[in-house]
C-alpha cells in the first residue's frame, strides 16, 4: 500500500498582532456564535473510517455528501484544526484513502488547505498526491494572515515543473500568489520574502493584474510596507 509523509512548511515567528488576527479569523469563518459547527453522526462515522483506513466504509459514508458539512470538526472548539475530517485522512498518509475522498465534492477550500499541507513534500508519493489535488481544481489560493516564507522556492519550482500557472487569480480575492506574497508584513523575514517575491518575479509573473479591490501587487506591496523588497526583486531581474 502506497503511503506519503506530509512535510508542514517551517514558517517564520509571527507578530502577535497576527496570532490574534488568525484566532479572529477562525473564528469568524465558523459561522455559528463563535463556534465551529460539530459533525452530526455522519460526521462520526466518516470521522471513524479515516481513523481506521476503511476506504469502502468512507466511499459508503461519502455516498451521503450531499448532507455532510466537510467543514465541520468533532468539537466547538475553533482554534483546533487537527481532527477535521481533511486533515485526519492527510494524516494517515494513506493514498488510497486520499483517493476516495477526492472522488467525493470536496469544498475547494478544503481542498487548497490540504494541498499546502503537502506542498513541501519530496518523495515520489507526495508528488502524486499534489497532482491528485491539481487535478481535483486544488490551488495555492494563500490566506492572507500566513506567510509561509522558508524554504519555499523550491516548492514553487517544483509546482512549475508541473505547469501550474502562478499568474492564476483567486476566486475569494482576485489575487495572483505574488499578490498574496506582497500582502506579507516585514513582521515576517525581509530576505526570506525576498527570495520568494525574486523568484516570482524571476519566472514572469505578472504585476499588473487587478484584484477585486482594483489593487496591483506594487499597490499591495506599498499598502503592507514591503515595496522596496518587491523593487528589489524587480531590479534584480533587469
Amino acid at each position: 500500500m502506497t503511503t506519503f509523509r506530509i512535510h508542514y512548511q517551517p514558517r517564520s515567528r509571527p507578530s502577535r498582532e497576527s496570532l490574534v488576527y488568525s484566532a479572529l479569523a477562525a473564528v469568524l469563518a465558523c459561522g455559528c456564535d463563535g463556534f465551529v459547527r460539530p459533525c452530526e453522526s455522519l460526521g462520526s462515522e466518516l470521522l471513524s473510517a479515516a481513523a481506521s483506513k476503511d476506504t469502502i466504509a468512507l466511499a459508503e459514508h461519502l455516498a451521503s455528501a450531499e448532507t455532510y458539512d466537510f467543514h465541520c470538526r468533532e468539537h466547538n472548539d475553533p482554534l483546533r484544526d487537527g481532527d477535521r475530517l481533511s486533515r485526519l485522512i492527510l494524516n494517515t498518509e494513506n493514498m488510497p484513502l486520499l483517493r476516495t475522498y477526492l472522488r467525493y465534492p470536496i469544498p475547494v477550500d478544503i481542498k487548497n488547505d490540504m494541498l499546502w499541507s503537502i506542498s513541501g513534500h519530496k518523495k515520489p508519493e507526495g508528488l502524486l498526491a499534489i497532482k491528485m489535488l491539481l487535478a481535483k481544481n486544488a490551488h495555492l489560493d494563500h490566506p492572507e494572515h500566513r506567510c509561509h516564507l522558508l524554504d519555499t522556492v523550491d516548492t514553487f519550482m517544483k509546482f512549475d515543473s508541473l505547469g501550474y500557472d502562478f499568474d492564476r487569480v483567486s476566486d475569494r480575492t482576485g489575487n495572483n500568489i505574488l499578490m498574496d506574497y506582497c500582502s506579507c508584513s516585514l513582521d515576517f523575514q525581509r530576505d526570506d520574502l525576498g527570495k520568494v517575491l525574486r523568484y516570482f518575479v524571476s519566472v514572469g509573473v505578472r504585476t499588473d493584474i487587478k484584484n477585486q479591490q482594483g489593487e496591483t501587487a506594487t499597490d499591495i506591496a506599498e499598502r503592507s510596507g514591503v515595496i522596496e523588497v518587491l523593487r528589489e526583486a524587480e531590479r534584480g531581474r533587469k
